[in-house]
């Protein structure tokens, strides 16, 4: 394979080229507004934090602020730039990830020139810019398949700037503007999605290489590095004050991935890390179920088979070929793959995750171009006869590939189950009447709108259709909000269990005594993991720890204590904590609403929330098997549905959000949740139990007598569904029946026996079921 680095393309080559960006323009831009046909929660978030920017609400510090993953705004105001060019439309929030991924073909192919044929660099570019993975999130109001396109134009800046510097006689200054090129590229993938850090680390783990092999470049390859670094620093600077103000923010998404801080990579960090490599591997090589239906479809490989045989192919060529192996290109390309892999699949959570790892997918096509380019020399000694029957056979294959990968994408998203995972979601025909209700809150000052509360107040019977449409002229006006969420279902009805006569408390199993010989305990929250341990909060404030203990309550560790409003693992105002499905111990501090995670161990990992979510004093937070963060803003009048990583997607009872009637919090002090994923808050103020479906429908409410917010009520329920509820006031537990039709009142004031206040309540792995006692500083087991 000959070596093409001074081959410039022809004018037929450059005709070539506009046919194929031409193209992959009409593949990302044909029905853009209308097919997908909803926006996913993902381009909701960047589309709102544009319409917010519109309406002259911009993130705190502008351009050089951060959005709501959060990262630089500048995606956000790419987003909010095209929906002044074209108008407020699903289109537009496409639009930018659109070009970008359609123009980062032009880099791609005049980089795979230099070391292949023309015809070899237009196939790969065509099965590029139909890759299903590729054309996925070019569609989408997502900035993850732009970084690529960065990442080419500074790869294309830096392998010309070099070639320049091989020449001999004086450097051209053409060379350092290429450089400064490189580092304008880095920069955009600095302040775009978080893979696009990883940009100037490529170019500088190549460039070390390059500094071994060109000795007599050294000075000037340096010079040149320099250029790249401090051109992107330079550029990036304007959002050092956000990031350093704001640091444990800005690194909060990938603090809460990276596996690293995982308890299991701490355990067994070899076998977590092959873990990871061989499920990765099989999102591209084997046709394994995937992480995500919303990314990627399941069960299908990213690659075809072909386009797998034919990457190994190229892996193997820039291997053995000389030629190739001491590129620098070659470097680049390996440097790209490689780094971009372990960083984004191999270091993270929750993988495959395709969205994450669009970095590179160009990388792939670059080897898939060494395979193309020489079977097409393999074949070159053949007689005509032969030759160009196998050509014709080999353009058909790859026009095949192409089409069945277009083909595949519209299919997926087609399917009613891919739409049903982009849930919850704004429909392509409601984004005017969403985009006005959005700008509106923000000309109010008022809080984002979450997805979850908009499908809520439209509901989702939208029916999505099988085939791309062309885009339809939407509506000069809004349509008016025609429902509003956490209304009274046609089934709610108003419950009054008995309380009168109570029962006696029975006899406990086990005593728990909290209290040392110097100091008292309020174990105001307390939690079971998976193998029976028990996780006690003590609320007194200069205490304010969290203790580890076995089920017969040996201690096994303790950490927490009292700290300021911004440190880590310290609080101000502990109250509620709760284990998640990896076991990591959530802690909320009702002060400062931030979230604290910790491993079974007590060290911390990460936080998030705080001023983000914006409550106020809240008292009580569960996780759903599913695991979404349900956290009771008790002076916010409302419940939060979060994600693992504290994204808000829902709202119960919140009047600001359109609750009405009895679905109306005044004070929850306690959620719970059913098998079937219903919720249960029960409000202190009003004395009630509200049961909320799901989607935010009030179901029933029943009366339990009003209490402090501050020590009760608090619920707990069973494996059998049977309801308790904490009465502090009453000295009483509520006990509800599994069908919700009766209640008992277990202890009063005149019968106390063994508590005298219970506060938390909690069933245990084996069925049986733990109350703490804040006057008295200890935990009781009962039997059901």
């Amino acid at each position: 394979m000959s070596d093409r680095g001074d081959e410039r393309p022809t004018r037929l080559e450059w005709l070539g080229l506009a046919l194929i960006v031409m193209l992959a323009l009409f593949i990302r831009l044909y029905a853009l507004g209308t097919f997908p046909d909803t926006v996913n929660p993902d381009e909701a978030d960047n589309a709102q934090d544009a319409l917010r920017i519109i309406a002259g609400l911009p993130p705190a510090g502008g351009f050089f602020g951060l959005d709501w993953k959060p990262q630089p705004a500048y995606s956000v105001y790419l987003i909010s730039a095209a929906m002044g060019l074209v108008g407020e439309s699903v289109a537009a929030i496409r639009l930018p990830s659109a070009l970008i991924g359609a123009l980062s073909v032009v880099p791609f192919f005049l980089l795979v020139r230099r070391q292949t044929s023309a015809p070899a660099a237009f196939a790969a570019s065509f099965l590029l810019i139909t890759n299903l993975w590729h054309v996925h999130f070019s569609r989408s109001g997502w900035e993850n398949v732009q970084v690529p396109g960065y990442a080419l134009g500074a790869i294309i800046c830096c392998v010309w700037a070099v070639a320049l510097l091989r020449r001999t006689g004086r450097v051209p200054r053409r060379a350092w503007a290429l450089f400064v090129g490189a580092g304008m590229f880095c920069a955009l993938g600095l302040y775009s999605y978080f893979s696009g850090r990883l940009i100037i680390v490529v170019l500088l783990a190549a460039g070390l290489l390059l500094l071994v092999q060109e000795r007599e470049l050294r000075r000037n390859l340096l010079i040149g590095y320099s250029l790249i670094v401090l051109t992107a620093l330079v550029l990036f600077a304007p959002m050092l004050p956000t990031i350093l103000s704001n640091l444990a923010f800005f690194n909060q998404r990938s603090a809460t991935v990276l596996i690293l801080s995982q308890p299991e990579f701490r355990q067994e960090p070899g076998a977590t890390i092959w873990s990871q490599i061989s499920n990765t591997i099989t999102m591209l090589w084997g046709e394994a179920e995937n992480n995500n239906l919303r990314y990627s479809p399941i069960g299908q490989a990213l690659l075809e088979p072909a386009i797998r045989l034919l990457v190994i192919g190229g892996m193997l060529l820039s291997l053995v070929v000389p030629e190739l192996r001491q590129r620098f290109e070659t470097w680049l390309w390996w440097a790209l793959l490689l780094i971009g892999w372990f960083v984004t699949q191999v270091l993270t959570t929750h993988t495959p995750d395709p969205a994450r790892g669009t970095l590179i997918i160009p990388a792939f096509f670059f080897f898939v171009a060494l395979s193309i380019g020489w079977l097409m020399q393999a074949v070159a000694p053949l007689t005509r006869r032969v030759r160009w029957p196998l050509i014709g056979l080999g353009a058909l294959l790859i026009l095949t590939i192409g089409l069945t990968n277009l083909s595949r994408y519209v299919t997926w998203q087609s399917l009613p189950e891919v739409r049903e995972a982009r849930q919850p979601y704004v429909l392509n025909e409601e984004l005017l009447t969403w985009a006005g209700v959005v700008k509106a809150r923000a000309s109010r000052v008022e809080s984002v709108l979450t997805v979850d509360e908009w499908r809520a107040i439209r509901g989702t019977n939208a029916v999505a259709p099988v085939l791309p449409e062309p885009l339809a002229q939407p509506p000069t006006q809004p349509a008016p909000i025609v429902a509003v969420p956490n209304t009274a279902a046609p089934a709610a009805q108003r419950l009054d269990p008995p309380v009168d006569p109570p029962e006696s408390w029975p006899q406990p199993n086990a005593t728990i005594d909290l209290r040392g010989a110097d100091r008292t305990a309020v174990p105001r929250s307390i939690a079971v993991d998976r193998a029976g341990n028990l996780y006690i909060l003590d609320s007194t404030p200069e205490v304010q720890t969290i203790s580890r203990m076995s089920s017969d309550g040996q201690l096994l560790a303790s950490w927490g204590g009292q700290g300021g409003a911004e440190d880590n693992g310290r609080f101000v105002e502990a109250w509620a904590l709760a284990i998640d499905q990896d076991d990591h111990v959530l802690v909320l501090d009702a002060e400062t609403g931030w979230v604290h995670v910790f491993d079974q161990q007590g060290n911390f990992l990460r936080k998030w929330g705080g001023p983000d979510l914006q409550l106020y004093k809240p008292r009580a937070m569960t996780i759903s098997p599913d695991g979404m963060i349900y956290i009771a803003d008790t002076g916010g009048r409302r419940v939060l549905a979060l994600t693992p990583d504290g994204v808000q997607r829902r709202s119960y009872g919140d009047r600001n959000a359109g609750a009405t009637g009895d679905a109306i919090l005044s004070e929850p002090a306690a959620v719970g949740l059913m098998a079937d994923g219903s919720l249960l808050v029960a409000d202190a103020q009003e004395g009630l139990l509200r049961h909320y479906a799901a989607d935010g429908a009030l179901l029933d409410l029943w009366a339990i007598g009003s209490e402090t917010a501050i020590d009760g009520p608090r619920l707990a329920v069973g494996p059998d569904q049977t309801i308790l509820i904490t009465l502090p006031s009453r000295c009483g537990v509520l006990k509800m029946s599994a069908d919700q039709q009766t209640a008992t009142l277990v202890g009063s004031c005149e019968q106390r026996g063994y508590i005298d206040q219970p506060g938390a309540v909690v069933f245990t792995t084996d069925g049986q079921y733990l109350i703490s006692d804040l006057a008295q500083g200890r935990l009781l087991r009962f039997q059901p």
